[in-house]
């Protein structure tokens, strides 16, 4: 598939830090829940991230990753153990992917998204899933007992080759189509795919 996978527990829980949409403003955004670099909050930068610790397996991985928390009512639920973080090609030429520039920062998704949004999404996988039901686009109303509720999703990967950050965070990233970068976003970077797995089941209301 040529892929491989960062395998990253989590690092910083409930924090209301978004260093890429609300840098140097600690408490301006939702919760996240932060997994990898073990000193991501609001104030981050690069310069942080390689001088930070990780929870990664691998030692030299110091990618802050996060994304917003799960919540059980106003319990947060987080991930247990590492969770798979997937690197992969998003094109069909393979060969032609380029290391992420140092620097490189976007967000994916949206806080107001719908759950059509969502469903028309081009990083959506297969929605959330529990057990054997898949393709919901919404946190299932039941999960039988025992199972995990899982969630994956997809970041853009090709890049414009010209700007580490844009104002709205995404305008310097496109999705492939039919597998090719667009001419607009020439340059095919990894594609991350995050897979989270929340201890929930039985009634998820």
């Amino acid at each position: 598939h040529h892929e491989f996978q960062a395998n990253c527990s989590v690092s910083r829980s409930n924090l209301n830090d978004d260093p890429i949409v609300f840098p140097n403003m600690p408490g301006a955004s939702h919760s996240h829940t932060f997994m990898g670099n073990t000193t991501t909050n609001a104030a981050t930068t690069t310069s942080s991230l390689y001088a930070g610790g990780t929870s990664c397996i691998t030692p030299g991985d110091k990618t802050g990753y996060w994304m917003p928390t799960l919540l059980n009512g106003n319990t947060a639920v987080q991930p247990e153990g590492r969770q798979v973080i997937y690197y992969k090609s998003g094109v069909l030429d393979y060969r032609s992917v380029r290391p992420f520039p140092s620097g490189l920062r976007y967000v994916v998704g949206s806080p107001t998204a719908t759950l059509d949004d969502f469903r028309n999404h081009p990083g959506a996988v297969e929605g959330f899933e529990c057990g054997d039901s898949a393709f919901n686009w919404d946190i299932p109303a039941n999960c039988p007992a025992g199972t995990q509720l899982n969630a994956r999703f997809q970041a853009p990967s090709c890049w414009n080759g010209l700007h580490l950050d844009t104002p709205d965070h995404k305008s310097h990233m496109a999705y492939p189509v039919l597998g090719v970068c667009p001419n607009s976003h020439p340059v095919a970077v990894p594609m991350i795919e995050f897979k989270m797995a929340f201890p929930v089941s039985g009634d998820m209301r």
